[in-house]
């Protein structure tokens, strides 16, 4: 009975600390940005990933820290994103490339932000600091 109680208290505190994710929460892109949305290589990338992906095949990008899937012939839905600030950032300029070429971009109502494993941030940090100690 103890245990039910325990799940039961930290389901409770996940969901209070739960972040429902909003198009509002994207930054603004600058210029140059924009243009880098718009190129060539970004607009190509958006269309190959329709032409090689049946509807409802998804994979996680771990550069951009995104959770993407093929929602129809000329749509991507992003159901997962780090709540990360490079996330965000690469949501909006994947968003605005698809908007370039017509493509919907399906974020509001799908989107799950997630927090990442912090023992992965934890690793890194560690190999940092042993590179620098090599190096000095």
């Amino acid at each position: 009975m103890m245990t039910t109680n325990n799940i039961t208290k930290k389901e409770e505190s996940e969901k209070e600390q739960t972040v429902v994710y909003t198009d509002a929460m994207l930054p603004e892109l600058s210029q140059e940005d924009i243009e880098t949305a718009e190129s060539v290589h970004c607009k190509s990338w958006v269309l190959r990933k329709l032409e090689s992906g049946r509807v409802g095949c998804f994979n996680w990008n771990e550069e951009m820290c995104l959770g993407l899937q093929v929602a129809g012939e000329n749509s991507l839905r992003c159901f997962a994103a780090g709540n990360i600030g490079v996330s965000l950032y690469s949501m909006a300029m994947l968003k605005h490339t698809c908007e370039s070429v017509g493509v919907v971009f399906e974020t509001e109502g799908y989107t799950m932000l997630i927090q990442l494993d912090s023992s992965e941030g934890a690793a890194d940090a560690e190999s940092v600091d042993t590179l620098g100690m090599e190096v000095a």
